[in-house]
């Protein structure tokens, strides 16, 4: 089973990310670092999950992370 992050934006904000870039990385980095912000970690990483991340990025999260976390979370790291 799939979990759902809490959105943090409102319908406005998350159609203006989308016109801005429709592939949807900027409305989920927005999204992850407002439930961040929100205390929801929980949710911040789901939406950081669904983000094409850098390779950079993806070698400090494998080296710095439990990969029980990264698997629990989805974060695609490979």
């Amino acid at each position: 089973m799939t979990k759902t992050p809490k959105s943090y934006l409102t319908e406005e904000e998350r159609q203006n990310y989308l016109k801005q870039d429709p592939r949807g990385k900027i409305l989920n980095l927005s999204e992850s670092f407002e439930a961040c912000m929100a205390g929801d970690i929980d949710s911040a990483w789901l939406w950081l999950a669904k983000v094409d991340l850098c390779e950079n990025t993806k070698r400090n999260l494998r080296n710095s992370m439990p990969k029980e976390l990264i698997d629990e979370y989805g974060l695609k790291v490979d």
